[in-house]
């Protein structure tokens, strides 16, 4: 099967491009990955991903006919034509744009939790359509206003065996946010500014400059990231509105970090109920709360009792395999393309 892959989040292409070429399917994804062994990213290259040439060459026409544009928005049928899929991550725009160069394949929009009312009546209208497909990344998406619908519900995956085991020797609360500052409100930046007055906190993450003496001071690779997050106690989860669970919160579970995140009225735009985290993590993983001093105590507790955050990490190693482990993941895409023929 041959896959066009187009993507608008460099880590989420680089785990499901990785993951289907990895299944054997012929990938192509223009975005951050055009050169599959890019390193200049968040992640490193894919081992062993190559392109055909004629693929990049057409690509290449494609976009030279309209400069300093994206060629993502003009689509031709001859070029889809090199495919029998086409996975769109998350922007319906490419899909509606490009729809009379797609509909003759199976087109389906890959969703990461930033649904709105005018974005799931597009999908109840598009789902009228031939060989049209929704792949929701959370069983939560049903709370969105007007959800219209699913063809299928597949987490996001990752390899558990990359991620480290937790440590935790270091007594600081640490979160891993882009822009926590600047997007503010979306991110909860003053609910961890809050706690960060109460006790020692740390922000790592890209475009933080705003957030001061909070932030690590600088961008940092996926194993270093991930070697200084293993290092401390406990994670603030702050979730980003409206998605249901972001890819730091799996990351933050895979290493097995105590997880101490915001409660639905903090984690949620007003009148939704789309974020999960509530729904995943019990008192055996962390604490979920709107209660900021009950946030703050919760913590200090995981400071004074290491043995309690033990416990709790190695119940978040086991719940991260549970629900984002790559080989689920794999298996549940590959039944959803046997269901469709391939």
């Amino acid at each position: 099967m041959r896959i066009l892959y187009l993507p608008c989040h460099s880590v989420h292409e680089y785990d499901e491009v990785r993951m289907f070429h990895e299944m054997g399917y012929e990938i192509f994804s223009p975005g951050a990955y055009f050169d599959p062994q890019c390193s200049l990213h968040l992640r490193p290259g894919i081992p062993g991903l190559t392109y055909d040439q004629k693929i990049i060459d057409e690509y290449d026409a494609i976009g030279s006919k309209y400069p300093g544009e994206d060629a993502k928005y003009h689509l031709t049928k001859e070029f889809v034509d090199n495919f029998d899929v086409v996975i769109v991550m998350s922007l319906r725009d490419w899909v509606e744009i490009n729809w009379d160069a797609i509909k003759h394949k199976k087109v389906i929009l890959r969703t990461n939790g930033q649904g709105d009312t005018h974005y799931e009546d597009f999908i109840i209208n598009k789902l009228k359509e031939d060989n049209f497909y929704v792949v929701r990344y959370s069983p939560q998406e049903e709370k969105f206003p007007n959800y219209g619908g699913s063809s299928a519900t597949i987490r996001f995956g990752k390899k558990m065996n990359e991620y480290p085991e937790w440590v935790g020797d270091d007594n600081t609360l640490c979160t891993l946010v882009q822009n926590m500052a600047g997007r503010d409100i979306p991110c909860n930046w003053h609910t961890f500014k809050t706690i960060s007055e109460n006790l020692k906190c740390t922000l790592y993450g890209m475009s933080n400059e705003s957030a001061g003496d909070l932030w690590y001071g600088r961008k940092t690779s996926f194993d270093e990231t991930m070697h200084l997050l293993k290092q401390h106690r406990a994670y603030f989860y702050a979730g980003t509105k409206p998605a249901n669970y972001t890819l730091n919160f799996i990351e933050a579970l895979a290493i097995g970090l105590p997880i101490v995140a915001v409660g639905k009225q903090l984690g949620n735009s007003p009148n939704l109920d789309a974020y999960e985290i509530p729904y995943l993590i019990s008192q055996k993983n962390g604490i979920v709360s709107d209660n900021v001093n009950e946030l703050i105590e919760y913590t200090k507790f995981l400071f004074d009792n290491k043995s309690v955050a033990e416990e709790i990490s190695k119940a978040n190693r086991s719940l991260a395999s549970e629900l984002f482990a790559d080989e689920l993941i794999k298996s549940q895409w590959k039944s959803f393309f046997d269901q469709l023929n391939f």
